[in-house]
């Protein structure tokens, strides 16, 4: 099965921000990745992408740019094709960990 998802780098002063994933997350336990998730029916990867990092982060992106599509394999049942988005840090908004 190949599911389409949406991803970001969020990049401040050439550092960037990943999630370490718990020994229970349902995909990639245990190990560092980007935020992000599927890109949900009728949805554009740049309102995915949007939409993922509110939810997760309490941050709404401004202008994310495109810098990547690729396959990626997620896990042993599943690959995907990766919409990987960059956008830097404005500190006016904070990271809420959800």
């Amino acid at each position: 099965m190949i599911r389409p998802v949406a991803a970001i780098i969020l990049e401040k002063e050439g550092k960037i921000l990943l999630q370490l994933r718990g020994d229970d997350a349902p995909t990639n336990p245990g190990r560092w990745s980007f935020f992000g998730g599927g890109i949900e029916k009728g949805e554009s990867e740049e309102e995915a992408v949007k939409r993922e990092c509110f939810e997760e982060l309490n941050y709404k992106l401004r202008n994310p740019k495109l810098i990547l599509k690729e396959n990626v394999i997620v896990n042993e049942k599943t690959d995907a094709i990766m919409s990987l988005f960059l956008e830097k840090y404005k500190e006016d908004q904070k990271l809420k960990l959800n």
